[in-house]
């Protein structure tokens, strides 16, 4: 006779349950479509929870690892047009702006013809996403212009004065600098969607965090600081403005 004592089936990868270890994206999306299907709330819970960790509606969050992998989650960045259909598909409003906007650091090509799944689905955004995207990196390209222009502007009289006592001066050095970036990120084959200085003043801020590096790249404290401050009160504003830019109506957003 058969026996009918039912063996429970571990459907929760254990990767997901170890806070210690990173989880993959595509693991973790197929974990939250499964669960949301089925209406199973443990499941999908804890998918959404661990993707919160990289799709964040928080700040300082987002400023931690800025799209980046992190300790809970491996992903590249054309898993956010995946992470934004999942997150539409979910009813998950909070956490699309933030997979929207990584979106807008993707080409165009990428944008329009989409990107494949782990499982070879090829995933595409909806046409108002896509057609979201495309001017919300108009109005970022705009601003990151504005930014930059103000970084490199050292005749401004509301900018800190130079303290730089050797030739170069940071005038000229600080230039020097994002055209070195320039073209170190276009031979690694930087985010084609975004503004390729917007990029250089990004690895200029994380290399210049520590003063030993602010010395060795040559550029005084004043002007370093001045850069990185000015960057964080950039990056502040524009996710200040996430929902607005990407025109997407998002209450009590942070």
């Amino acid at each position: 006779m058969l026996s009918t004592t039912r063996v429970p089936i571990p459907l929760f990868p254990s990767t997901c349950h170890k806070p210690d270890e990173p989880a993959a994206f595509s693991t973790l999306a197929a974990l939250a479509r499964l669960g949301y299907k089925y209406s199973i709330d443990r499941i999908f819970t804890a998918a959404i929870k661990r993707l919160k960790a990289v799709f964040t509606d928080d700040f300082q969050a987002w400023r931690a690892h800025e799209g980046r992998t992190t300790p809970l989650v491996k992903f590249t960045r054309n898993d956010a047009i995946e992470a934004v259909n999942l997150f539409r598909k979910s009813n998950q409003a909070r956490l699309l702006p933030s997979a929207l906007y990584m979106c807008c650091s993707l080409s165009v090509h990428t944008l329009l013809h989409g990107a494949q799944r782990a499982d070879g689905t090829v995933e595409k955004l909806a046409l108002n996403d896509l057609e979201r995207c495309l001017v919300a990196q108009q109005k970022i390209e705009a601003r990151s212009t504005a930014f930059n222009h103000r970084m490199l502007d050292f005749s401004d009289p509301a900018r800190p004065a130079c303290v730089a006592r050797d030739s170069p001066t940071c005038s000229t050095r600080l230039p020097q600098l994002l055209r070195g970036l320039g073209d170190a990120v276009g031979a690694l084959g930087g985010d084609a969607g975004a503004s390729t200085r917007q990029q250089c003043l990004r690895v200029f801020v994380e290399t210049h965090r520590s003063p030993e590096m602010r010395e060795t790249l040559g550029l005084c404290r004043i002007c370093a600081e001045y850069v990185l401050s000015s960057d964080l009160l950039f990056s502040e504003e524009l996710w200040h403005d996430l929902p607005s830019v990407l025109d997407l109506p998002v209450s009590e957003w942070h």
